[in-house]
């Protein structure tokens, strides 16, 4: 901030937000530190990710009608400065809003739009993890064969370094095989994804 570099102060603050949100920081800590913040936020990409990561430790809390309007805001403030990744990789947040008020039917909206903006721009790591979500959500819901398919088309953009989509990717394949009948495929995939999951502190 003191060097003006703008750019820089954005992305860690991206990453400092990320950090609180799947880190051992609690719902009500994360939203005071929100809150204080806040009004010192540049303007850039990172807005909408506080708006939009505030509105997941809402609902967390069970104030939907708050986390959606942050979301709201959040998505329109992306979407007014042109941020087509942000707009899309947020879905992942405004997903979360909706499973924890228990509608799969708006996470399994808001998710798609989020795959189809990320896959307009051509970008993959923030894809990759919105769309096992998406094949998540598909699950929960008894559409197996749908979300099976959509794995099979986003496998390949799934990086050996990114942990959060393998494990997501791995755990929904072998509910998958479970529900098939293959138990023994179904605790393959459950251990490896397991094993994955071991080996990182998320």
């Amino acid at each position: 901030r003191r060097l003006g570099d703008t750019t820089r102060l954005s992305e860690g603050l991206s990453w400092w937000i990320a950090a609180k949100l799947y880190g051992p920081v609690s719902v009500a800590d994360g939203l005071a530190l929100f809150e204080e913040i806040g009004p010192q936020l540049p303007m850039g990409r990172v807005a909408p990710w506080v708006l939009t990561v505030q509105g997941q430790f809402l609902a967390a809390q069970g104030r939907f009608d708050e986390a959606r309007e942050s979301i709201r805001r959040g998505h329109r403030l992306a979407e007014e400065m042109g941020l087509l990744l942000v707009r899309g990789g947020s879905s992942l947040h405004a997903a979360a809003v909706e499973l924890y008020a228990g509608d799969l039917g708006a996470a399994e909206r808001e998710l798609r739009r989020g795959d189809e903006l990320l896959a307009a721009v051509g970008e993959t790591g923030y894809r990759s993890t919105v769309a096992t979500m998406l094949a998540d959500v598909l699950v929960r819901s008894g559409r197996d064969e749908e979300a099976d398919s959509l794995l099979g088309e986003i496998e390949g953009l799934v990086r050996e370094d990114d942990f959060d989509p393998q494990v997501r990717l791995l755990s929904v394949r072998a509910r998958i095989a479970a529900r098939r009948g293959d138990v023994v495929e179904a605790e393959r995939l459950a251990r490896e994804a397991t094993s994955i999951a071991d080996s990182t502190d998320h």
